[in-house]
């Protein structure tokens, strides 16, 4: 499915890679992983992880009052994010 990625990915120098989600707020949020990471999830179709709390607060980074998605209460755990 993501063939054409992971051929870029393989056939360029470097090792890390920076990818991105937008928040709630339409902030990109970026983090760097490995290349053979970033591979392994686009092989697998299972996602790479990303910190939930992307969800849960704004654009000033403080989390949301009552959210009941993310927070304290969850540990903000990684969730799967996929490459559309």
């Amino acid at each position: 499915m993501h063939e054409d990625i992971i051929y870029k990915l393989k056939n360029t120098p470097g090792e890390m890679i920076k990818y991105a989600i937008t928040d709630t707020d339409g902030i990109l949020r970026a983090k760097y992983v490995h290349k053979s990471k970033l591979i392994t999830a686009l092989e697998s179709n299972k996602g790479i992880g990303f910190c939930d709390v992307i969800f849960g607060w704004d654009s000033q980074d403080q989390v949301y009052d009552n959210n009941t998605f993310t927070g304290w209460q969850t540990g903000f755990p990684d969730v799967p994010v996929f490459i559309d």
